[in-house]
């Protein structure tokens, strides 16, 4: 037998995503207390009603991943001609990139528990615009 695994690309996303919530929402048929997933789920469906209800033309987000810091840190520029970070390279938070239909640019939405980040940016996170930044 010859064993052979292959890096998920993107696309793989939605369909893992869909096997995992039924994986979980059966968790009631096998003895779980109720349906659900691993400790965080309901708090990241919370998360993304909040975003949703934000009300922003284009981004409707439908998962949230656990990413890190420094991968998401994008440095915003200022009117001043400088540049900005608002995230901490070290630390977790939620997000997903939404792409814009009929555009080259993507949303991004980075979340933890003191705010809510929704940007804009282009193909390997150039020229990121923010959209919205809300305490939370």
């Amino acid at each position: 037998m010859n064993l052979q695994f292959l890096k998920a690309g993107t696309s793989d996303a939605l369909t893992l995503t869909g096997i995992s919530k039924r994986a979980f929402d059966s968790d009631v048929y096998v003895g779980g207390p109720s349906k659900g997933g691993p400790p965080g789920y309901t708090l990241k469906l919370t998360i993304i009603d909040e975003i949703n209800a934000l009300g922003i033309a284009g981004p409707q987000v439908s998962d949230l991943n656990l990413l890190n810091g420094g991968y998401v840190n994008l440095e915003y520029p200022l009117v001043n001609k400088t540049t900005v970070k608002f995230l901490n390279d070290n630390d977790i938070y939620f997000g997903n990139q939404i792409e814009r239909e009929g555009s080259d640019r993507c949303y991004g939405v980075v979340v933890n528990e003191k705010f809510i980040l929704v940007c804009e940016y282009g193909c390997n996170g150039a020229d990121p615009e923010i959209v919205l930044y809300k305490r939370r």
